[in-house]
């Protein structure tokens, strides 16, 4: 069924989500200014747990591939869409969209994200978490109704071939460009305990894919490069498996030798005090994580020792360390560490559904 909107808010969304060069389009893949962005900030209320209780801590898993695929059906066009200056198939961002201005030009895009799943020992749960990175509208429009899905067959590489592949159901939701951006998240917790050292790929399209036929823009994206990620799994574990997980990052990120030996040395002081199985002594972790967000804190956005140098740490990567920190923190009782908690969103009527 073609749903109809005033003509203005039509070309409003057209201008504000997508450019259309060549028929095609492109969402922004971060908020203004997110280069910019605070870091998350402690709080100040103490935490009842008491120290040594060792709850469980969360950590979280971004994509180790994610784009999108656009099909333009009666131009019989099917190519994979990228982060301009990035990676085809591996540093893009999820688009579950619509767009037509011509009779032929039909165009629709699928989102894809791939995870390779650490062997957890510990998996308490699990969910999926998505933040929408789109224009809002002021003019009232319907919403739109997605679907997200799963398979396990995965190559860590999105290509053509991935939009039609089989998968499997797990939510649909819907979005708003009434409101700000949403953020939705879905429980996964036994897919991940089940793909424990395996693969993990998702997907997101519109439920209307691939039938709509409107001259209306339809849709959202959820950008890999926000802060927070727009799309990432985040896992409870335990504080042990936290940390380990924290040090993997940081060595995965290729940063300046000197940086990354100042970043791995309190973190590998935590494993120390962790592995040892005295909760005792969990106290001097609280200290040895402040020592290591203070490391962070002065490389972002400017070096805290010389403020005409820039930080060496992006936005993205200081805001992710500064979350698992005060996470791992907040599973330990630190005195002041920040709870874990969902990040601003408005959930649309019915709200995110798993």
């Amino acid at each position: 069924m073609v749903r109809r909107r005033d003509y203005r808010a039509m070309i409003a969304l057209a201008i504000l989500v997508f450019s259309v060069p060549s028929c095609s389009h492109e969402t922004p893949t971060a908020p203004t200014g997110s280069d910019r962005r605070a870091l998350p900030q402690s709080s100040t209320i103490p935490s009842a747990e008491p120290l040594g209780a060792r709850p469980g801590a969360v950590t979280f898993l971004e994509p180790d591939a994610i784009s999108s695929i656009r099909h333009l059906p009666e131009m019989n066009i099917l190519d994979e869409g990228y982060r301009a200056g990035g990676t085809p198939g591996v540093d893009g961002d999820m688009y579950s969209t619509y767009f037509r201005t011509t009779a032929t030009n039909r165009e629709f895009r699928r989102g894809f994200a791939e995870f390779a799943i650490p062997r957890f020992t510990d998996v308490f749960s699990a969910r999926v978490v998505l933040r929408e990175t789109r224009a809002t509208m002021s003019r009232p429009v319907p919403q739109d109704r997605h679907e997200l899905s799963y398979y396990t067959d995965v190559d860590l590489f999105v290509n053509t071939g991935d939009f039609d592949r089989p998968t499997l159901p797990l939510a649909t939701f819907e979005t708003d460009a009434n409101l700000e951006d949403g953020t939705f998240d879905f429980d996964v917790s036994r897919l991940v305990s089940d793909l424990r050292g395996a693969r993990l790929g998702l997907r997101v399209k519109l439920e209307t894919d691939p039938f709509e036929a409107s001259f209306v823009p339809l849709g959202s994206a959820f950008a890999r490069n926000s802060t927070p990620s727009g799309i990432r799994i985040e896992v409870t574990t335990t504080s042990v498996e936290a940390n380990d997980r924290l040090l993997e990052i940081v060595r995965g990120m290729h940063l300046p030798p000197d940086l990354e030996a100042d970043l791995l040395a309190p973190l590998q002081q935590v494993a120390d005090l962790l592995h040892d199985g005295d909760p005792g002594n969990d106290g001097a972790v609280c200290g040895k994580l402040d020592e290591f967000l203070a490391v962070v804190a002065s490389e972002f956005p400017i070096r805290a020792a010389d403020p005409a140098e820039p930080g060496r740490l992006t936005a993205l990567q200081a805001w992710d360390l500064t979350e698992l920190a005060q996470n791992l923190q907040t599973s330990l009782g630190c005195s002041g560490a920040a709870p874990h908690r969902r990040r601003a969103g408005h959930f649309p009527a019915g709200g995110a559904r798993s």
